[in-house]
């Protein structure tokens, strides 16, 4: 991983916005989150370069003051170093574990922070994202993630079940979706010591791991076994929020059209309408 643009740190928890693409919308998406966190935490926006260089990402900050955000860039193939990944078949990188590596890498180089959120750039929130930070500032939660669920609470046949090589039985596993997601230090200090142990999909790696290690870990919303009192029903559901479909009517309704304060996920623009110059940087 690389700094880009430094940032002064003001805060001891950083927001992380993580993207491997450029759009309007991707924008829209970066300044409405800076625009309601950066008096809370400090903002960075994370791309992953693997498919464009150094300086696709400036399209996503041009005219934004240079003191409100930081960029750090990555690349998958780089991270996959001996202590935090490994070779299956001696010939294929698996993709394991990629998801998460970059968050254990963020503190490693920025030792003054002590939490870090992370939101994907298909995330919309109808709504305030400091609300959301506010809800859970009090938590001492490990991990916040959505859709929590045990083993036997949903789809048991699922294979990454049973792909997660673990001494962790299967029946205590946990998966977790990480498209908007807090961490602890201490919670990202235990995957480190982790990864070379506890090897499969990134959505059973951190739930899995950290419960079983004794780490708190929570439901930012909705109504998992893992949800918070305070936070049953609120801020997505099965309708607006998860890893498959597409939520593209959040981007062509108005916010009055939408559940309030709930997020959306995944918000991406469909074939039909990638090259409109109202989601796409190159067509005038």
């Amino acid at each position: 991983m690389k700094i880009l643009k430094s940032k002064l740190p003001k805060h001891n928890t950083a927001f992380v916005f993580q993207t491997h693409c450029s759009t309007p919308l991707i924008r829209k998406y970066f300044e409405q989150l800076l625009d309601q966190v950066e008096h809370m935490v400090d903002v960075y926006l994370l791309v992953d370069y693997s498919k464009f260089d150094h300086v696709f990402y400036k399209t996503l900050v041009d005219g934004i003051s240079d003191d409100r955000y930081g960029v750090i860039s990555y690349k998958l193939d780089d991270l996959f170093e001996p202590t935090y990944g490994y070779w299956d078949d001696n010939h294929k990188r698996r993709y394991n574990l990629t998801e998460i590596i970059p968050f254990l890498r963020f503190f490693e180089m920025f030792p003054n922070y002590d939490v870090l959120w992370r939101s994907e750039y298909d995330v919309f929130c109808n709504g305030d994202w400091a609300d959301i930070l506010n809800a859970t500032k009090d938590s001492d939660a490990g991990y916040i993630a959505t859709q929590v669920i045990d083993f036997n609470e949903n789809d048991p046949y699922w294979k990454h079940w049973y792909k997660f090589h673990s001494d962790i039985p299967v029946e205590a596993r946990v998966r977790s979706h990480n498209a908007v997601c807090r961490f602890t230090r201490p919670a990202t200090d235990i995957m480190r010591e982790a990864v070379t142990k506890h090897k499969g999909h990134y959505e059973v790696f951190p739930g899995s791991v950290l419960k079983a290690c004794g780490v708190k870990i929570e439901d930012l919303g909705s109504t998992s076994t893992y949800t918070p009192t305070a936070m049953k029903g609120k801020l997505y559901d099965s309708e607006t929020f998860g890893p498959f479909g597409n939520h593209f009517v959040a981007a062509e309704y108005t916010p009055e059209e939408l559940k309030k304060d709930y997020l959306y996920h995944p918000v991406k623009v469909p074939k039909w309408a990638k090259w409109e110059p109202a989601y796409c940087y190159y067509v005038r």
